[in-house]
């Protein structure tokens, strides 16, 4: 559902770091800060990206609006864990990207190959070959 939704996802030791700034530099008090990262992603490239790291194959349909909300009903009341719900359907109706020009400065590509491809996910790795 919803595979043209955008992103701008961020790493979290560059909020970690944003948070520590804030909290020690007084001159911070009651600003706002935007927490995106440096690049723009829709929902379907995020699926392609974690699916070719972890060497699987997923075809990624955009559903119409009306079948991702009834996708996300049908989900958040009959499926167990809830991996989709109402909720995440709404949410991803607006872009969760920041509008400023000063993201945060680490890219995915940087982070995401070690969550996925280290050893500590190879059970992960495993069962989604096996889904495939």
């Amino acid at each position: 559902a919803c595979a043209e939704a955008r992103f701008a996802p961020v790493f979290v030791g560059d909020v970690i770091g944003q948070f520590i700034r804030a909290l020690s530099d007084r001159t911070m008090d009651g600003q706002r800060i935007n927490l995106c990262g440096p690049d723009v992603y829709t929902l379907r490239e995020l699926v392609e990206y974690t699916s070719s790291l972890l060497g699987v194959r997923r075809i990624i349909i955009n559903l119409p609006y009306q079948v991702a909300r009834l996708q996300g009903l049908l989900m958040e009341y009959f499926v167990p864990t809830r991996p989709f719900s109402l909720d995440n359907f709404y949410s991803l109706q607006t872009d969760s990207i920041c509008a400023d020009t000063s993201p945060m400065p680490t890219r995915i590509q940087s982070v995401v190959p070690q969550y996925l491809v280290g050893d500590r996910h190879r059970d992960f790795r495993q069962s989604a070959r096996r889904d495939t």
